[in-house]
This record gives C-alpha cells, sequence and structure tokens, in this order.
C-alpha cells in the first residue's frame, strides 16, 4: 500500500460511530414500518455519500489518499470470490436455521408466537426494485468498503495487529447488520481477508457487491415462491424433535468447518503472497 498508510492509525473513529449505530437501530425499528420509497432511498443514499466525503476528508486530512488504502496492479480473484462469497452466504443460513430449531427445540410456545405474527410482505414497485439494486448492490458496497475496509481495517490492523484488527472490524460490521448478524460477521471476515490478500479495495468491493446480489435476488425471486421471509420466520413450521436438532447441527458444522478451513487457507500469512489452491 502508500507509504502514508500509518497516517490512518490517526483517524479518529469513536466520533462516528454513534452516528452509524443510531443509523442502525433506526433502521432496524423504523424499516418495517416505513414503505420502500423514493423517500427511503434518498435516505439511505445521502447516509452513503456523507461516509464517503467524510473517509475522503479524513483520508486527506491525514495525507494518505484513496490510492493510498488500494493497490492497483493486483490481480482479481474471481475464483475465490465466486466460491467463497455463496458458501459463506449458505454456511451463515444454515448456521441462522439451526440456531432457529434449537431455540424452538428449547421453547416451543416460541412457535405458536411466530406463527401468529408473521405478515405478507407488499411486493416492491419495479421502481423500487430499481433504488434498492442501485443502493445495495452499488452505493452501499463502495461505502460501506472503504468505511470497513479501507478506514477500519487499516487503522485497527496497525493498532492492534492484523489478526485481532480483522476480527474487531468483523464484529462491528455484524453490529451495525443486526438482522443478520451471523451472515454479516463471516462475510465481514470473507472481506477482509481478500482486501488484506490482494490489497486493493476493488475486491472487497466485487466480493461485497456478489454476496448482496445474492440475497436480493433470493429475496426477489426465490423466497416468494416459498412464502417464506428473509429471517426464516417460517423456517421452522413444527417443533422439532432431538434427531432434527442433531441433525441440523452435524449439517451447520460441517458447512462452518467447511468455511473457516477455507478462510484460514487465504489468510495472509507472514512470507504467502499467493492464493492457496482451494
Amino acid at each position: 500500500m502508500g507509504n502514508n498508510i500509518n497516517g490512518i492509525v490517526n483517524i479518529k473513529l469513536w466520533p462516528f460511530m454513534p452516528l452509524v449505530v443510531t443509523w442502525s437501530v433506526l433502521d432496524l425499528l423504523l424499516r418495517p414500518q416505513v414503505n420502500h420509497g423514493f423517500s427511503d432511498f434518498l435516505f439511505d443514499i445521502s447516509l452513503y455519500l456523507f461516509v464517503l466525503l467524510w473517509i475522503c476528508i479524513q483520508l486527506s486530512k491525514h495525507e494518505v489518499g484513496l490510492s493510498g488504502i488500494s493497490k492497483t496492479p493486483a490481480e482479481i480473484p474471481w475464483r475465490h470470490i465466486l466460491f467463497f462469497v455463496p458458501l459463506t452466504k449458505v454456511t451463515a443460513s444454515i448456521l441462522l436455521m439451526t440456531l432457529g430449531v434449537g431455540i424452538v427445540y428449547l421453547f416451543p410456545s416460541l412457535l405458536d408466537m411466530a406463527a401468529t405474527s408473521n405478515s405478507t410482505e407488499t411486493p416492491l414497485l419495479p421502481m423500487e426494485v430499481v433504488y434498492r439494486f442501485l443502493l445495495v448492490i452499488v452505493i452501499g458496497p463502495i461505502a460501506e468498503e472503504y468505511f470497513f475496509r479501507g478506514v477500519m481495517l487499516n487503522k485497527w490492523k496497525i493498532k492492534f495487529g492484523l489478526f485481532r484488527g480483522l476480527l474487531l472490524t468483523s464484529l462491528v460490521f455484524a453490529v451495525i447488520h443486526p438482522l443478520s448478524f451471523i451472515g454479516a460477521f463471516l462475510m465481514s471476515m470473507l472481506f477482509s481477508i481478500l482486501y488484506l490478500k490482494t490489497e486493493r479495495m476493488l475486491v472487497a468491493i466485487i466480493a461485497h457487491a456478489f454476496g448482496n446480489l445474492i440475497v436480493f435476488l433470493t429475496e426477489l425471486f426465490v423466497l416468494p415462491l416459498f412464502g417464506t421471509d428473509t429471517d426464516g420466520a417460517q423456517s421452522v413450521s413444527e417443533v422439532p424433535t432431538t434427531g432434527h436438532l442433531i441433525a441440523a447441527s452435524s449439517l451447520a458444522l460441517l458447512f462452518l468447518a467447511v468455511t473457516v478451513y477455507g478462510l484460514y487457507k487465504i489468510y495472509p500469512k507472514k512470507n504467502r503472497k499467493a492464493f492457496n489452491p482451494i
């Protein structure tokens, strides 16, 4: 990376974090009650543009520059993106399903509560689909990757060390995505590792956009066919038995082991310059 990358450690994140957390909480509380219209899109895009502006100001102030956090000649590892992004998404979904099975197994009464609280969402209008696509696939990944990978990860890997910086960044990323905490944590680990291996923001942005595209298309075309919401509220339709719990847990452990092993293989260890084969 650039010679001035160490200047990024002087960027203070704590004044900015309350805004990010507040936005996440408001989004979590108010989003189900608000129609996904143009005003909603304007609010989100305004926040993302503000984040990008803040990043540019801070990098310029500390003489880092956008080029200081992204290496130009690195090759994009398409094979790893196309393999690990779907794998990590599937692993997160299975872990979430297993968690749901375990909770209902321990507290069967929750199944009745979930059944009475389920509601059918109004289908998105064509322009709302366009708004969401631009926000989730284009603008969101750019703003979030420059903030979490470009600023936060680079700052914390210098301050706390590579591995702890990666874990802390992923934890914060997951906290501001509470509805998909498990998936957000795993995906953040993947985005961070891809960025650290290539030192190129474009790689993290492409991986992030691809992951969001998978969810976007699933929500738009697949889930409506099964009448299932994105949080898997209807994934458990009857009280699971011990056998169901064991089967779900075994499947979750298998996918988690494969995912963790894959991330370990591409983790940027000392003196390892190229990606390891899968």
